[in-house]
């Protein structure tokens, strides 16, 4: 772009990225309820709100997460999002070709 050009982007904060549960569980050996919390942790929800959401204690959920972690090889939940942040946009680069 010239150095009178601007671009302008709008983002909806509540659209939420997902990443199809079938493709994380087979690459990782998740299973659905760790695709699910891990879709949660993209979406922006902290422990407390998903362990509301989902009707479990927030010990059960920080203990899912770590399984999450060590099943992603990621070591914080800023890597793991990071991580399906990218294969959220892979799949939606991969629907658009659809």
């Amino acid at each position: 772009m010239g150095a009178d050009q601007r671009e302008l982007v709008l983002v909806d904060p509540e659209d939420c990225p997902t990443v199809s549960y079938a493709p994380v569980q087979q690459v990782f050996g998740l299973t659905r309820g760790e695709a699910r919390l891990a879709n949660q942790l993209l979406c922006g929800l902290s422990l407390p709100e998903i362990a509301e959401t989902d009707g479990l204690s927030v010990a059960t959920v920080r203990s899912y997460t770590k399984a999450v972690l060590a099943k992603t090889r990621t070591h914080r939940q800023a890597q793991l999002v990071g991580l399906l942040a990218r294969l959220a946009m892979i799949s939606e680069t991969d629907a658009e070709w659809l």
